[in-house]
């Protein structure tokens, strides 16, 4: 990451140029930067990560705030700031059309190999041991992730990247195989989410596949007039049974039995209320600036010691990463990241728009030979993906309400490239997607 992040860095000198990144991205990145630090460089103490112990540090200003633990903050930066640079990197790289299809591919191919490897240690009856001896796994474990939430999230982080290249590749009547490829993609992704025990990820992923449903029922008019009746009656009927052959043949019993289990459950409890709760009961006692970054854990059992509600296992984390933002940065931190997510998040709605606004008729008139040549332009290509990157990021957004997709090293990568991308999109694509514009190289 850091690599790439410094080959870009070079390819700016060589050029001669300055990066393409909006104001505001580039104002709420380097605040976060320079609040973190400044905490991390003007620690009051260092917390033992194993018995959660304090112990205190001469701090340079200890008249000015500081973070809690000292090494937890200054790790916790290297790789905010490693992260700040490589979403630099993305967004400068978006703004060309190949670049967003590359960048969206290589998430959909980690998705598919980390489902493939998924629904075969669940489904072989000798599972490759990737645990280190002496430490048994959960049951929901998946794959290579110990917890089967954040393996939910970035399965919900690729199948909408293999939706749109499957989508895509219908546009070309040579491309056979790279059609099957994508299909067998998201065929495989999607089963690995049935297989995976995550509630939150199908939460996340029906609202996904819901959102999905309504753009392109309101597009069902655009596309009839496009396609014919016949060839999207068909296209529906395949799609339709391809997913309930996944339903019917994935082996999701362990998934319905977790569903069962939290269905029967006495009342409505869940451990992420209580952890909420707690949180929020400590927050009276928060300065401006917060405990500092990567200083959830321990911060979290002290502060709810204090008042008596000290949680009966460690969290290392919030699942709830906005809450977490709180805890760590405080509440200037946390407005600004609040901003920069805000942010993205219009332009995702945006991108929506833009699919839905040919349907409303609201766009300008394009004769038959002009919008056959713009449904095979690199703009329509861009259309298309940008619309799954930005169904993407908002369920990223709120799955961020249930777990903690914004804290793990993996998932943050995957998550700043899709932003990334929604927000290097040109304004010239943006004021007009009808409009036809040169290929890119």
């Amino acid at each position: 990451m850091l690599g790439v992040s410094l080959l870009w860095i070079a390819s700016l000198i060589v050029d001669r140029r300055s990066p393409r990144i909006p104001i505001l991205v580039t104002v709420c990145v380097l605040w976060i930067l320079c609040q973190g630090w400044f905490m991390a460089f003007n620690a009051k103490s260092i917390i033992d990560r194993e018995y959660l112990e304090q112990v205190a540090i001469n701090a340079p200003f200890p008249s000015l705030p500081g973070s809690m633990d000292a090494v937890g903050s200054r790790t916790m930066m290297l790789r905010i700031t490693a992260l700040a640079l490589f979403f630099f990197t993305v967004i400068d790289l978006g703004q060309s059309t190949r670049w967003v299809r590359r960048l969206l591919s290589a998430i959909a191919i980690s998705g598919t190999a980390l489902a493939a490897f998924g629904v075969w240690q669940r489904s072989s009856p000798t599972p490759f041991e990737i645990w280190p001896e002496g430490s048994k796994p959960q049951l929901t474990a998946f794959a290579t992730f110990w917890y089967h939430g954040n393996a939910a999230s970035l399965l919900n982080l690729a199948w909408p990247a293999s939706l749109m290249g499957a989508i895509w590749s219908f546009r070309s009547p040579r491309s056979q195989l790279l059609r099957a490829l994508w299909l067998a993609s998201l065929g495989m992704i999607l089963t690995g989410l049935i297989v995976n025990a995550s509630k939150a990820g199908h939460i996340i992923a029906a609202f996904m596949a819901v959102l999905f449903i309504l753009v392109f029922l309101f597009r069902l008019r655009v596309l009839v007039s496009r396609h014919g009746w016949p060839q999207v009656i068909v296209y529906a009927v395949l799609g339709f049974a391809a997913v309930g052959a996944l339903l019917l043949h994935a082996d999701g019993a362990f998934s319905v039995h977790r569903w069962r289990e939290w269905y029967e459950r006495p009342g409505f409890s869940d451990s992420r209320l209580t952890t909420a709760s707690t949180i929020l009961h400590t927050l009276p006692g928060m300065n401006l600036l917060g405990s500092g970054p990567g200083t959830f854990e321990g911060v979290f059992y002290r502060r709810a010691a204090a008042v008596d509600e000290t949680p009966d296992v460690r969290w290392e984390f919030a699942h709830n990463d906005y809450l977490q933002y709180v805890v760590e940065y405080g509440w200037v931190g946390s407005l600004v990241w609040l901003i920069l997510w805000g942010y993205v998040l219009y332009h995702c709605f945006r991108q929506i728009w833009y699919m839905v606004r040919p349907a409303l008729e609201m766009g300008e008139y394009r004769g038959r030979r002009s919008r056959q040549r713009w449904e095979h332009s690199f703009n329509a290509m861009r259309q298309y993906y940008l619309f799954g990157a930005s169904v993407t990021m908002i369920g990223v957004l709120l799955n961020a309400m249930l777990d903690f997709p914004l804290q793990i090293l993996s998932l943050q990568i995957y998550a700043f490239t899709v932003a990334g991308i929604i927000i290097s999109v040109p304004k010239s694509s943006l004021a007009a997607p009808h409009v036809l514009l040169p290929e890119e190289a």
